[in-house]
């Protein structure tokens, strides 16, 4: 069964709305589980936002999380995309110089295993690692202040 769900993010001025069809249908503890780890990603976007300060330093770290998270989505099994080097000078300076990037890593699963942030296969739900590519992505459009619009979805 396909509904369509519509989201309203209003900021900065822009006013965006995204539709969308849901093929799958979510169990209520599943959706549940989804709904309080979203909220808790907007919560953790909004601090990275006045950690970064600037809209361009926010964007560079949201396309590097961006990168990360496609990778893991493309490509699940592949180890290499779940493995993040603390000791990575280019993350040190682009990604890891701010706390809540932390959070938002670790919200999708990953967890810190001596010099490694690594996201293990079993702890990875890929429900949320979608809904957070969402989320993530509608942030960078903001951020970026392109304009765009939605062509009409038909049944």
């Amino acid at each position: 069964m396909k509904n369509k769900v519509k989201r309203t993010f209003v900021e900065q001025s822009h006013l965006i709305i995204i539709e969308s069809n849901v093929v799958q249908q979510q169990k209520p503890e599943e959706l549940t589980y989804l709904t309080s780890r979203t909220n808790k990603l907007h919560e953790t976007l909004d601090q990275l936002k006045r950690e970064t300060i600037k809209p361009q330093t926010l964007l560079d770290v949201l396309n590097i999380i961006d990168r990360v998270t496609g990778n893991i989505a493309k490509d699940p099994n592949n180890e290499q995309f779940r493995t993040l080097k603390l000791t990575n000078e280019k993350l040190q300076q682009n990604l890891f110089a701010y706390p809540a990037v932390f959070d938002v890593l670790g919200l999708i699963g990953f967890q810190r295993k001596n010099e490694v942030l690594f996201l293990d296969s079993k702890d990875l739900n890929t429900s949320f690692l979608n809904q957070a590519i969402t989320e993530i992505g509608t942030l960078r459009i903001i951020t970026s202040g392109n304009s765009f619009e939605f062509e009409n979805i038909r049944d």
